[in-house]
């Protein structure tokens, strides 16, 4: 039988080291579910900063997902995560922003990314082709008439 290499070992360490994070992260995420975002006032720094670090890469794979899919109606199961993570997730980074007095253009930007959860709707693709069919052939005829 094969000896473990430092390598392994490493690995088997970092391995152990994320799933505690992770369920740090887990436990913390739910105190705050529960008792509200200012709730991250009274945790220490390293609860604070577990959690926007977590709001951070949240929010920067929800800002992928939006580049990918610029329609106005998008189905929530492309969302790698609950609408409501990522609405705390923003809620945090507002809530920072605003603590250490980041400039408009970040709340702005939170603020859109906020809005625009609300298109992500659980509507399968065809209902949203045929949607989108139908609103052209509105269109058309509006166009028609005109002219």
């Amino acid at each position: 039988m094969m000896e473990p290499t430092k390598i392994d070992k490493k690995s088997n360490e970092k391995l152990r080291i994320d799933e505690r994070s992770l369920l740090e992260v887990s436990t913390l995420l739910s105190r705050l579910r529960e008792t509200g975002i200012t709730t991250i006032f009274v945790m220490n720094k390293k609860a604070q900063m577990k959690m926007l670090n977590w709001a951070h890469g949240l929010v920067n794979q929800y800002n992928d997902i939006l580049k990918q899919n610029p329609m106005k109606l998008k189905d929530i199961s492309e969302l790698p995560f609950p609408k409501m993570d990522a609405k705390l997730a923003i809620k945090l980074l507002l809530l920072a922003s605003v603590k250490k007095g980041l400039k408009d253009d970040t709340v702005f930007d939170l603020r859109n990314k906020y809005v625009s959860l609300g298109s992500f709707q659980s509507v399968d693709q065809k209902h949203i082709q045929k949607s989108m069919k139908h609103i052209r052939d509105i269109q058309n005829l509006g166009t028609k008439s005109v002219a």
